[in-house]
């Protein structure tokens, strides 16, 4: 049984390097599909292209897919989400290149969506019958400090044979429901960045309702991040929870050497 990690990639350099270094040692293979457009439909570089050296050690398991097929779209009429949806479902582009035996195992996830390698050794050492699972992970924003008090649960596990028999498109792999699921899946480290980053981020992602002034000032964003605030609400939330690093318990792998910058007490 292999493991193949699939995702979506945007501009996420220090995202990916440390997902590629948490995974090495349990991923057999990477799917990284970056678009020449971002969802707003605005030309962007090539960024795993560009900083290739970054990653050297991993090119050997690494299969860079180039969407270039993302349209100049209709904000009004939500075509944005067409490309966001075309560039997730490229990744079968990726799947059917590596020509995988039906049993092994495809996450289907977005970059900042770290799979727990405990859980991805677990299935490989016990060639898991498990057809079609989410991965409950934890759910961060900004930083290692800032708990969401929910779980995420969109990133997902399918077993290649059942995933082709299904006639699932990537995009409705990430928003099925499965019944089966694993506890302590990973962690979701949502908008893991500075102002600049976020600003970015909000400016061309497909939620084009929150590419607004009061979302995109950096002020703002800066006050969000160290406030624990709701960016989107821009005050306190209930479900944001100030947790110290020493009262967490389920942390992600490498964090006290790779994630230092997210760290704020």
């Amino acid at each position: 049984m292999k493991i193949v990690d699939a995702f979506i990639f945007y501009n996420e350099l220090d995202m990916l390097l440390y997902r590629l270094t948490a995974l090495d040692h349990v991923v057999d293979q990477f799917i990284i599909v970056e678009a020449t457009k971002t969802y707003v439909g605005k030309d962007k570089p090539l960024f795993f292209e560009d900083n290739k050296q970054m990653f050297s050690r991993f090119l050997h398991k690494i299969l860079h897919i180039v969407d270039d097929k993302l349209i100049v779209p209709d904000i009004a009429k939500g075509e944005q989400w067409y490309n966001e949806i075309h560039q997730r479902n490229a990744i079968d582009v990726g799947l059917t290149h590596l020509k995988l035996n039906p049993e092994d195992m495809v996450m289907i996830s977005d970059i900042d969506e770290i799979a727990n390698p405990r859980v991805l050794q677990y299935i490989k050492q016990n060639n898991l019958a498990v057809n079609y699972a989410s991965l409950i992970m934890d759910f961060y924003y900004y930083n290692l400090n800032c708990k969401i008090n929910e779980q995420w649960y969109h990133a997902k596990i399918l077993k290649y044979g059942y995933f082709k028999n299904s006639k699932m498109t990537c995009n409705e792999a990430r928003m099925g429901e499965p019944e089966n699921y694993f506890e302590k899946g990973g962690w979701h480290l949502s908008y893991f960045g500075d102002g600049e980053f976020i600003k970015n981020k909000l400016e061309n992602f497909a939620h084009q309702e929150f590419n607004e002034e009061k979302y995109t000032n950096i002020e703002n964003i800066n006050k969000c991040i160290d406030n624990y605030y709701n960016i989107f609400e821009q005050k306190k939330c209930d479900r944001y929870l100030k947790v110290p690093i020493a009262e967490n318990d389920f942390l992600p792998p490498l964090y006290d050497t790779l994630l230092t910058k997210f760290i704020k007490c």
